[in-house]
């Protein structure tokens, strides 16, 4: 999956994603984020709407910091 970012918060560790149900994402799952091919962080998702998807950032992987609004990311499902 390669979702924009609608929004991050790195004060919370909140993020959320251009996608949802519809491209069969569900609450709990846990996602490796790719940013130009590299792992910048993993993502456990919280809320699930049709099209968007709300997550935390999950502590100790990563760079998330590299990760800003509107960016292209890549997910790989873990």
């Amino acid at each position: 999956m390669s979702p924009s970012l609608h929004s991050i918060d790195h004060s919370t560790g909140t993020v959320a994603l251009s996608i949802g149900a519809e491209d069969g994402v569900r609450t709990g799952m846990q996602f490796s984020v790719l940013y130009n091919k590299n792992e910048v962080g993993r993502l456990k998702i919280m809320d699930v709407q049709q099209n968007r998807a709300v997550g935390t950032i999950m502590p100790l992987h990563g760079q998330p910091n590299k990760l800003k609004k509107a960016e292209k990311i890549d997910l790989i499902n873990l």
